[in-house]
């Protein structure tokens, strides 16, 4: 299986031995930019809160009045349902959110100048 994160608020779980869309997770954010599988049958996501015009004010102009709260969900695949929301970070979580080796703990980098871990529930 493949995760892909987009800039029309979904991550597609794609089959790889034939790319069929197996299923479509509709999150809150702007634009998707990190997913990662925690296992078989879970997927993290998260990425920015902002339309295209806030990343560009942000980026050029240091404008931050189109900030929402961020936030990062981890899905149950074959249900297409949250279990877990983290909204902890004020700012664009990174393109490299992981998850540790044995499944419990999950990062998160954010352009909030902070990384976070996080005890994974099950």
């Amino acid at each position: 299986m493949l995760a892909t994160g987009s800039d029309d608020k979904t991550v597609k779980i794609w089959d790889t031995a034939n790319w069929n869309l197996l299923h479509t997770l509709k999150g809150e954010n702007e634009a998707i930019h990190s997913a990662v599988f925690v296992d078989n049958n879970k997927v993290f996501a998260g990425g920015t809160d902002k339309k295209m015009l806030g990343e560009f004010l942000e980026y050029h102009f240091n404008y931050q009045g189109s900030v929402k709260h961020i936030v990062a969900n981890l899905w149950d695949i074959q249900n297409e349902k949250v279990l877990q929301t983290i909204t902890q970070h004020e700012n664009d979580l990174g393109i490299r959110c992981d998850v540790s080796s044995n499944g419990k703990w999950l990062v998160t980098p954010s352009s909030d100048k902070t990384v976070k871990i996080w005890n994974i529930r099950k």
